[in-house]
């Protein structure tokens, strides 16, 4: 009788044991090691000399312990890429992050040679007539780092008969009295870029978020300039990658070099790229170099038009900006905003001119600009318009 229990309980020992081991052996069967020699223990083996047999077979496989024990690389909570939305409160990267410029922007790198490109017919023109006066910015979704809510700020005349386009840009950090935004958005003063991103916060409706802070900021440059835009068009911050992905890689004469957290930039001939127009187009650290970055900004825009130009058609850019209608908020309809992106790409460059206002006209603060008399400025724009109009 006793016999008969102590080899009943040797076989449950033994099948527990053996389940075991199929157990490990499946595991580690992702982890292909040495074949595992699991010695049988003998029918007449007592249960302890059994369990010591499982055991040294056991052992023979390590793949098992060193790959639970591996150690994982952890992924950094931030970093100089990540954003957040629009509308969330501004915030600050921690203290102790230390980036350092990790790319040389490569100077004047062989154009890429895309699949298809179809040259436009040089005597092409592009659909509209007559003239409008239409603000264009572009929204910035960083909001951990100035200046917030809108990165770029253009004033753009163009006149469809006489083919001129006169494009003024404006500071984000310029600073403007509004009291027409007061009663609605508690604005009575503030910078450009800063109006954008309060209006948008402080619009309830999601829907109405962009259109609103986009016509905030004409209302700030009505009121200040006495002039009167007709549209506005506000360009998602994605939309430029998108669309020197469309137009393809453009090679500027950069003005000066400069480094940012990501990139270092040469003076002179340069290829901007998907990968670093956003860090390119908006990157300053003081409003002492503002002025710099306007001008980079124009050249820039410049070189993406006159890339439309040469590599593609009326149809070519009306089908993709068809399909990209999710990046951009306007007040215009398709068509109008089909024509005057053909008219900013296709109407003869010569013609083109982009006028900044003069620097001394200004006051440089550390945290914005200021206009020391605005007659000055409302001549110099009223003069550049009204050859549109």
């Amino acid at each position: 009788m006793t016999n008969r229990i102590v080899l009943i309980v040797t076989i449950i020992i033994l099948a527990l044991l053996v389940l075991s081991v199929s157990l490990i052996v499946l595991i580690g069967s992702s982890h292909p090691q040495s074949p595992v020699q699991v010695t049988t223990p003998n029918e007449n083996a007592s249960p302890a000399e059994a369990v010591v047999l499982l055991t040294k077979a056991i052992t023979q496989e390590p793949s098992i312990a060193s790959t639970l024990s591996a150690p994982v690389t952890p992924t950094p909570l931030f970093s100089a890429a990540s954003q957040t939305s629009l509308g969330a409160t501004p915030q600050t990267p921690p203290p102790d992050e230390t980036l350092q410029p990790s790319t040389t922007v490569s100077e004047l790198s062989p154009s890429v040679t895309k699949d298809t490109v179809s040259s436009p017919s040089p005597d092409m023109q592009c659909k509209g007539s007559g003239s409008f006066t239409s603000s264009l910015i572009v929204e910035d979704s960083n909001t951990y780092e100035a200046p917030f809510g809108a990165e770029l700020i253009r004033l753009a005349g163009i006149n469809f008969d006489s083919q001129q386009i006169i494009i003024i840009p404006f500071s984000s950090y310029l600073e403007l009295p509004v009291t027409s935004l007061n009663e609605t958005y508690g604005i009575s003063k503030s910078n450009l870029g800063v109006i954008y991103h309060t209006v948008y916060q402080r619009t309830t409706n999601a829907d109405q978020r962009h259109s609103n802070a986009s016509l905030a900021v004409n209302q700030a440059i009505e009121e200040n300039f006495e002039i009167s835009l007709d549209y506005y068009i506000s360009l998602n911050q994605k939309f430029l990658q998108q669309f020197i992905e469309f137009t393809g890689p453009v090679e500027i004469n950069n003005p000066e070099s400069f480094s940012t957290r990501l990139y270092e930039y040469p003076a002179g001939n340069i290829t901007v790229t998907s990968s670093n127009i956003w860090d390119y187009l908006v990157y300053n650290t003081k409003t002492s170099r503002e002025i710099s970055r306007l001008q980079r900004q124009d050249i820039l825009l410049e070189a993406l038009f006159n890339a439309i130009h040469a590599n593609h058609s009326w149809s070519e850019l009306e089908g993709w900006l068809q399909n990209h209608q999710g990046l951009v908020r306007t007040d215009m309809n398709t068509d109008q905003l089909v024509s005057t992106f053909c008219a900013l790409s296709h109407i003869n460059e010569d013609l083109h001119e982009f006028e900044q206002i003069p620097a001394d006209y200004f006051n440089i603060n550390p945290e914005s600009i200021t206009i020391i008399d605005s007659d000055p400025v409302i001549d110099f724009i009223d003069q550049r318009l009204s050859s549109i109009h």
